[in-house]
Parts: C-alpha cells; sequence; structure tokens
C-alpha cells in the first residue's frame, strides 16, 4: 500500500457534534476508539427520513466504517450503526444539559486524531453510569477529571507540583471517611495551594510564586484523588457536601477554563439548568 493510500477502518465512537456540509450532508465530528477525534462526511445525513440523520445526532455511540487518507482531516462516512442513544439522558434536561457540556468540553480539548481508547472505554463508562446515577453531578466532575489526566493538564496530589516536595498522604486519606455505604469527606480549615496552569498541588514555599491558583481543602483534593481512576461504582458512592461539592465545581471549572482559553457555549444552558431546579 502507498503512503499517500487510503485506507478502509472499522472503529466505535461518540458524536460530539454535527454542522451542514451540503445540501445532502453533515460533518460529524466523532470522538472514536481507536483514532481519537476524526471528522467524517456523513451523506444524506440532512434529511430527517434518512437513517444517517438519527445516527449521526450528537451524544450517539456509533459503529462507522469510513475511509482514511493520511494528511487528510476530513474522511468519507461508508456504514454506521447506532449502539446507544442513552434516551435516559436525553428525557431529563438537567442531564441533558450535562452531556451537552461533556460532549463540548471533549471536542474543544482534544485534537484532531488526539485520544485513545483508554479514555474512550473510560469517557463510554462514565457516560452509561451517568445516564442512570441520581447524582449526575459527580458522574461529570469525573469525566471532567479524566478528561484532564487523559491530555496530562492533571492530577498530582502526592508532591508539590512545581518542587517535587512529598505531601503527606495522610492529609488526604484522613480526610475521607466511610457512612451508611458512602464515602464523604470532613470539613476542616487546613487547604493547600492548588495550580490551574501546573495541574496539581503546590507547597508552601512554591504558592507564593504562582499566579494561577487558589485554595483547595483537604477535603476537595481528597475528592479529585478518589474521581481519578474511579470506576463508576466508585464515583457514585462519593458523597461530598454542598459546600465541597461548590469547591471542587470552582477547581476544576478554573483548572478546564485555563487550558480552554474560551468559554463553553454548553456552560451558559447548563447554568441556567441548574439555577432553574435550585430548591
Amino acid at each position: 500500500m502507498g503512503i499517500n493510500a487510503m485506507s478502509i477502518e472499522h472503529t466505535e465512537g461518540i458524536v460530539l457534534k454535527t454542522y451542514d456540509y451540503s445540501d445532502t450532508s453533515k460533518i460529524a465530528v466523532v470522538f472514536t476508539k481507536r483514532f481519537g477525534k476524526v471528522k467524517v462526511i456523513a451523506k444524506g445525513a440532512r434529511n430527517q427520513r434518512s437513517k444517517m440523520s438519527a445516527i449521526v445526532e450528537p451524544g450517539s455511540l456509533v459503529k462507522m466504517v469510513f475511509y482514511m487518507k493520511p494528511e487528510r482531516e476530513l474522511f468519507q462516512l461508508s456504514e454506521a450503526g447506532l449502539l446507544d442513544q442513552f434516551t435516559a439522558v436525553r428525557s431529563d434536561i438537567e442531564k441533558f444539559a450535562y452531556y451537552m457540556y461533556i460532549l463540548e468540553l471533549v471536542d474543544s480539548l482534544f485534537e484532531h486524531e488526539e485520544g485513545d481508547g483508554c479514555f474512550f472505554e473510560s469517557l463510554v463508562s462514565l457516560i452509561r453510569a451517568f445516564s442512570v446515577s441520581a447524582d449526575a453531578e459527580m458522574c461529570v466532575r469525573a469525566v471532567e477529571v479524566a478528561v484532564l489526566h487523559a491530555l496530562g493538564h492533571m492530577l498530582e496530589l502526592t508532591k508539590c507540583v512545581e518542587c517535587g516536595r512529598e505531601i503527606p498522604s495522610a492529609l488526604l486519606t484522613g480526610a475521607a471517611y466511610h457512612a451508611g455505604g458512602r464515602v464523604r469527606f470532613h470539613e476542616n480549615r487546613k487547604v493547600f495551594n492548588y495550580s490551574f496552569g501546573h495541574g496539581g498541588i503546590l507547597c508552601r514555599s512554591c504558592a507564593p510564586a504562582e499566579r494561577n491558583r487558589a485554595h483547595c481543602s483537604h477535603a476537595c483534593a481528597a475528592a479529585m484523588a478518589a474521581l481519578l481512576g474511579a470506576d463508576p461504582g466508585a464515583v457514585a458512592a462519593l458523597d461530598p457536601s454542598f459546600r465541597q461539592r461548590a469547591e471542587l465545581k470552582n477547581i476544576l471549572r478554573k483548572t478546564l477554563d485555563f487550558h480552554l482559553g474560551k468559554a463553553l457555549k454548553s456552560l451558559s444552558f447548563l447554568d441556567q439548568v441548574l439555577v432553574g431546579r435550585k430548591p
């Protein structure tokens, strides 16, 4: 096969977004198991009666066959089949808003053909857990941690990310405790400093020189450590307090904002939905 020859590839993927390409076709941006993020032309997808239209709907888990050619960023979709549409997510406005945020987050942070099968499997597992979980928020926090870790932006919680000084592990393990089958975290006023740019804890000596940092309680750091690499069942057992959840959301969002360099459109919709659902 020549160096510029076209190959036929098979993979699974999650459709992140679509947009019109011609009078009849759409371009689908898909995060795939084998090739990371790719763009494919879905012919006939603009026709609402076309099978392809439903298959390439954003948020769908699909299996697909496409023609791939080196040095190109747009491939021709040949065949596609629907594996899961996560209907439980689409029927709940809060989960739907969270899901649109997850899709935009992955699309915005990963470059063309960036990503791997390990992260893809983690992402699908977390989305499945998220679709049935009563605590969608913690599943989304787990996705944020997984995305950042997959891209090498975090998560160093055992030593200072600047000088390498060890952080006593007891400060993290001592923050968590089990109660009624749930994992909760002690409230305390002790804090670390967390660097958004370096993606981890700073010691007291290094913290003053870092501009992009925020206070991070031992409970918040312990929650991030618990989320890192946790299976969906373990995520479902995590139960931080309202204040700890707010702190965790703030730390992760500021870290993501630092690396994104732009505001995500889905966040405006998500925040409106969450405000509307407050008791």
